[in-house]
């Protein structure tokens, strides 16, 4: 499998002979390369600007890129503003020499405009001020809540998956909302099917930063699907095995390689296919699922999705991606709340049978009252609330009694899966009430 550092370091090759070939002057050449190297943590040569941190190796390999397309054409240290704004007219246009005929999107070329942009700045002795470069506004892309699978339909597509492999990569990407590169590269040391929880590969580039907030997660409805799959995983004694193989007895499988992205795409592709449902069902699209429910019909706060599917707490995705949010459910909520219009009585996440032990569980089960599975997001927020307010019991206690007793109760939640569901159940309700 080709890494992102080692796509990165090919585009350096393939850069660094445009400047011995004389495609790219070398002025540009060696001003280009500066930029790149000071925001990599890979290189200790050069330091990273005051006040800044390094960057992704994605986010160098697409400044290379989309740099060398206009070096390619124009000394980057000679240019002036207007020079590089009739460059990027062009290349909108399609006349320009390195781009195709039909042009490029304004969506697209905000990625060339940041990308000189961010030249300009790290290089301010050069003549071109940054934001003498224009950038074009960036359109959102709402997710259509009609897109969005119901719970009829996440049934049909589970028993859609005709093997362990397969039921596992349609529920991880349902009940997580991680990116396909993100779950495709879990090793087995990663995740803990016991404890229903998984943190993200810290060893993995091009994760769009989600391990900079890199804890615990928690694996919900995966759960189950997760303790199946290691029954039939063909090798489960090394830790730093990956958690998604190929499939066992189809070919002779490496644990120690991680599926490819394009394995995770036509799995989803296969289980569409052997369905009924026609909205969107590749892996982002579960992604969009999992926020627009926990956000419909959970109400999680904003920063615990962001957290949830990788996003840093000063990500804009809930007001762009997903602003179909703040119409019809507010109104929803509000004619729930006078009376106008009944609550639902079903939880979409919940199955009719507990993925883990096989328990018959209600419609609105927000975890399972035999096992303890959590199957809900806001289940999860209560039952990390029951922890904090335990512990911060014990905390207080002022003698060996209250400890003691807050120590019980704690134990009491954990040993009683059934009290723990109730609780939490309970303090669902409150929260809604609020």
């Amino acid at each position: 499998m080709t890494t992102p550092r080692e796509k990165y370091e090919r585009r350096r090759e393939t850069f660094n002979e445009y400047v011995e070939d004389g495609v790219i002057d070398s002025e540009t050449g060696e001003a280009v390369r500066e930029l790149c190297d000071a925001y990599d943590d890979h290189n200790v040569m050069m330091a990273t600007p005051e006040d800044e941190g390094t960057r992704e190796v994605s986010t160098l390999m697409s400044w290379l890129y989309r740099l060398m397309a206009f070096a390619q054409e124009r000394d980057l240290t000679t240019a002036t503003a207007d020079e590089l704004k009739r460059d990027i007219q062009d290349m909108h246009d399609g006349s320009h020499p390195q781009v195709k005929d039909g042009g490029i999107q304004k969506s697209t070329l905000r990625s060339y405009q940041a990308a000189l942009r961010k030249f300009y700045t790290y290089h301010d002795g050069f003549e071109v001020d940054p934001d003498d470069i224009p950038m074009f506004d960036q359109e959102a892309s709402p997710v259509d809540p009609n897109d969005m699978l119901t719970k009829e339909e996440i049934q049909e597509a589970r028993e859609a998956a005709g093997n362990p492999r397969d039921r596992l990569i349609f529920d991880l990407l349902l009940y997580t909302g991680q990116r396909r590169e993100a779950l495709r590269t879990l090793r087995l040391k990663d995740v803990d099917a016991e404890d229903g929880t998984y943190r993200l590969n810290p060893t993995v580039e091009g994760l769009k930063g989600a391990t900079k907030r890199n804890g615990n997660r928690p694996l919900l409805g995966a759960r189950g699907a997760v303790q199946n799959w290691l029954e039939y995983h063909p090798d489960t004694s090394d830790p730093d095995n990956y958690l998604i193989t190929a499939r066992p007895g189809y070919s002779a499988v490496d644990p120690s390689e991680p599926v490819t992205g394009e394995t995770i795409r036509r799995v989803m592709a296969e289980i569409k296919k052997n369905t009924s449902i026609e909205k969107p069902m590749h892996p982002h699209a579960l992604r969009h699922n999992f926020v627009t429910i926990a956000k419909r019909d959970y109400d999680l706060a904003d920063d615990t999705i962001k957290y949830l599917i990788g996003h840093s707490a000063d990500s804009t995705v809930m007001e762009t991606t997903y602003s179909h949010l703040s119409g019809d459910d507010h109104v929803k909520r509000a004619e729930e709340a006078w009376g106008i219009r009944e609550p639902e009585e079903e939880s979409i996440l919940t199955p009719d049978v507990c993925k883990v032990c096989g328990n018959p569980l209600e419609p609105n089960a927000k975890a399972c009252s035999r096992c303890g599975t959590v199957y809900t997001p806001d289940a999860n927020e209560a039952q990390n609330q029951m922890e904090e307010q335990a512990q911060e019991a014990k905390e207080r206690a002022d003698t060996l009694e209250e400890y003691k007793d807050a120590d019980k109760i704690a134990q009491a939640i954990d040993d009683d899966p059934k009290l723990a569901a109730e609780l939490m159940d309970k303090l669902g309700e409150l929260s809604e009430d609020d």
